[in-house]
This record gives structure tokens, C-alpha cells and sequence, in this order.
């Protein structure tokens, strides 16, 4: 014969029920741990999402941007194009930068110290193309200070761009050979 007993008894006598009570106390109380973890996280989750929206609204309204890398080198390049065609600077060296330039155009670029090689290329089209090179040249930054260098490119003498011809292969490939320092030299001012 099966004998229920009140919730009461069970606590306090050797019930048959006792066993099955345990088990749903503790899934009860399973379940409670559960629901109170869960809503840990959804409220940790809030509070991330939140912290976001602001971070990108005060970004927004500060004209500020978020840079995930490394801040940005200090010192300047600059090329100009005096050439009379359109020009395609490569810049290799610890910055390694490509920057096409249209007639009379001006571009800033921000580079790390170290030694470079400049590469060009004139014209529009591979049937007038034509290529130089730079001689070697170092940006340096002592003690806290920024290297400001600028190149006046000109298919002919008269540009602060001092260079000597070379192949296509060459631009095309980045082999850089450097150039002596009888070649040609560049002023860093």
C-alpha cells in the first residue's frame, strides 16, 4: 500500500515520498541557478551594447575616429607632380606606400623612419610609360622631432627629385637595386 504523505510529514518522517521530493528541490533549485546566471549575462551584454552606442555616437558628434592599430608615424613625405603627366610614386621601405598622382597633384604621406627608395612611373598608358628610380635616402627622427621631405617630380632636370632611369620590370616588381651614392643624391630638408 502506498502511503502519500503531506509535504510537512516528508520533512520530518521516513516517507516513501522523501527520495522524489529531493530530486525535485534540487531541479528546482537547478533551474533557479540557471535563470539567475542567464540573466547576469543578458544584463553584462546590455551594458556592453550600451557602452558601444555611446562610444560611437560621442565618435560621431566629436568628429573623432577609433584607431585599432598603431599610431600613426609623425614624419611626411610629400610628392608633388610637376611632370606634366600623371605619375605613380612607389615609396619602399619600412612604410611601404603606393600613391598615383594626376598632373599638378599633391600628396602627403606619413611614413616610419628608416631607409626608402622611390619608384615612378610616368605617363598614362603602357605605350608611353616611362621609369625612374631614386637614389637611397633615410628619415630620420631624433630626439622627438619629425623628418619633413618633399619630392618635386619632373619628367626633366629641374625637380628636387633626383633619380635615374630604370626598367618596367623593375617598378612592376619592386626588385630594388639602390643606387650608388655617386648616382645622384637627395636633399632631405
Amino acid at each position: 500500500m502506498l502511503l502519500l504523505c503531506r509535504l510537512g510529514d516528508a520533512r520530518n518522517t521516513g516517507c516513501r515520498m522523501m527520495p522524489v521530493i529531493h530530486a525535485i528541490e534540487r531541479k528546482a533549485q537547478t533551474w533557479t541557478m540557471i535563470r539567475n546566471f542567464m540573466q547576469r549575462q543578458i544584463t553584462i551584454l546590455r551594458n556592453i551594447r550600451m557602452f558601444l552606442f555611446g562610444l560611437i555616437l560621442f565618435c560621431v558628434f566629436c568628429g573623432t575616429s577609433i584607431v585599432w592599430s598603431a599610431q600613426l608615424p609623425q614624419n611626411k613625405i610629400t610628392f608633388e607632380n610637376h611632370s606634366g603627366q600623371n605619375a605613380v610614386v612607389k615609396l619602399i621601405g619600412p612604410t611601404k606606400v603606393v600613391v598615383s598622382l594626376v598632373r599638378g597633384q599633391k600628396r602627403i604621406v606619413r611614413v616610419a623612419e628608416g631607409d626608402y627608395h622611390v619608384l615612378v612611373r610616368y605617363g598614362s598608358g603602357p605605350k608611353e610609360y616611362s621609369y625612374s628610380k631614386s637614389a637611397p635616402f633615410t628619415v630620420d627622427q631624433p630626439d622627438n622631432q619629425v623628418s619633413i621631405i618633399t619630392f618635386t617630380l619632373h619628367r626633366r632636370s629641374g625637380g628636387s627629385f633626383q633619380s635615374k632611369s630604370v626598367s618596367g620590370d623593375e617598378f612592376e616588381g619592386n626588385a630594388i637595386t639602390p643606387l650608388s651614392s655617386s648616382d645622384s643624391h637627395v636633399s632631405t630638408p
